[in-house]
């Protein structure tokens, strides 16, 4: 088996120069896996670094020793979260036979980050605040050129963001109706309150009215002079003192018998 580290990775660059293939590459996570894996030397390790190569977006593992030993443990580290998270998950206990096996597996891991990010959109299909977090992460990746076309994804984001804002603009716009149909119905049932009090206190007055004109009408003098005779208003307007008439206009006249 072949163990050679730098003929392998080359095989996995572009630059046929060792130094410039390195540059090539980005340091994606870093992971201890329970089943072990192969570094890209051919031997088995549980320590395992995945790197991203920027020209053939080729994926590789590397073990510690190897890592530490030709230098790639100073090579910047991607920090975007979505692919970190992703890559730390389905690419952990998955191994390959050889370096030639590199770019399908490359494809693969690919072809599985758009179904992870559709599958993400999908659950947080009504979910805006999540749809642009991943919005922002995938923007970011594009940011890194790393050869992927996320213009399908990013559509059907958009337009779930879309029918987020419609639906919410919806929900305003009938809370306001709603509202305000409330607020009318209210303002009818107060005035319909009010006019039924008016109309209360109304009768109240009349009936109080009538009991009063009752009260005059009935009582009687002990001199026998007539209520109407008892002051010489052209409309008087009687009142009972005491059991007595009373001329409310002229404020004077009273009946003779007291």
């Amino acid at each position: 088996m072949n163990y050679n580290f730098q003929q392998n990775l080359l095989k996995a660059s572009e630059s046929n120069d060792i130094i410039e293939a390195k540059m090539e590459w980005k340091m994606m996570s870093e992971q201890k896996v329970q089943n072990r894996v192969l570094c890209i030397c051919n031997h088995k390790i549980s320590n395992v670094t995945y790197f991203l190569n920027t020209k053939t977006k080729n994926i590789i593992n590397i073990g510690s020793t190897c890592k530490n030993k030709f230098g790639m443990d100073n090579i910047p580290k991607i920090k975007n979260k979505l692919i970190l998270k992703f890559l730390s998950k389905n690419l952990k206990n998955n191994e390959y036979g050889c370096i030639t096996d590199i770019k399908k597996y490359c494809e693969d891991v690919q072809k599985e980050l758009f179904e992870y990010l559709e599958c993400k959109i999908e659950k947080y299909i009504l979910n805006n605040e999540k749809l642009q977090t991943y919005k922002d992460y995938i923007l970011d990746l594009e940011s890194l050129n790393l050869g992927l076309n996320f213009d399908n994804i990013l559509e059907k984001i958009n337009i779930n963001q879309e029918k987020i804002k419609i639906k919410k603009e919806i929900e305003l716009k009938e809370k306001e109706e709603r509202n305000l149909r409330i607020e009318q119905e209210a303002n009818m049932i107060l005035i319909e309150l009010k006019k039924s009090r008016e109309l209360e206190l109304k009768e109240a007055e009349e009936r109080k009215l009538k009991e009063k004109e009752k009260r005059i009408k009935e009582s009687e003098c002990k001199c026998g002079i007539e209520y109407i005779n008892i002051c010489n208003c052209k409309n008087p307007k009687f009142e009972l003192y005491f059991k007595h008439l009373w001329c409310t206009n002229c404020d004077k006249s009273k009946c003779r018998c007291i």
